[in-house]
């Protein structure tokens, strides 16, 4: 049992090596927690893990379970949200999952636009980096993981599953 407060940031010690310039607290503890999940789930492996949430983030972890970094763009419900919010004409809508290949109406093409943009966007990465183990999260991840093409492992709790390594580690250092 642990018995004091883990405060995960930047600055807490880990298993792991955190390879990111950042201030303080620039670095989420839920792509901390998923990097250390990942590192551990596939040891001596390159893993690229895709968080699908809010805002899709792309995070590398090296075969010695370095943290090198990664990327961070908007999420499939933030895509369909600025588009209604930025422009004057477009709709709220929800990405279905029947998906058209070309939109012949406004909502077929947003959800085509959006979640194509999306799946070239995950692909890119992919194809740039054959040689990593794939890593999908986040609430959107199965959706996607059904559209892929790649071999890919879905772990829908890819954070807590960090947040209960981090949680180990520490109690076992207590003892």
């Amino acid at each position: 049992m642990c018995r004091h407060l883990v405060v995960l940031n930047s600055k807490t010690e880990l298993p792991v090596n955190l390879n990111y310039r950042f201030p303080a607290d620039g670095l989420g503890a839920d792509r901390i927690a998923g990097a250390l999940a990942a590192a551990m789930m596939f040891p001596g492996r390159n893993c690229i893990k895709f968080d699908f949430g809010t805002a899709l983030t792309v995070d590398f972890i090296d075969k010695n379970g370095t943290f090198l970094g990664g990327n961070i763009s908007l999420g499939l419900t933030s895509r369909f949200r600025a588009l209604n919010i930025f422009t004057k004409r477009l709709p709220l809508i929800k990405p279905t999952e029947k998906l058209p290949e070309i939109g012949v109406d406004t909502d077929g093409a947003m959800t085509a636009g959006v979640v194509f943009g999306l799946i070239f966007e995950v692909e890119g990465y992919i194809k740039k980096y054959p040689e990593h183990t794939v890593i999908f999260t986040g609430g959107d991840s199965f959706y996607f993981a059904e559209k892929m093409k790649s071999a890919i492992f879905v772990v829908p709790n890819l954070v807590l599953n960090g947040l209960a390594q981090i949680a180990s580690y520490y109690a076992k250092k207590e003892n």
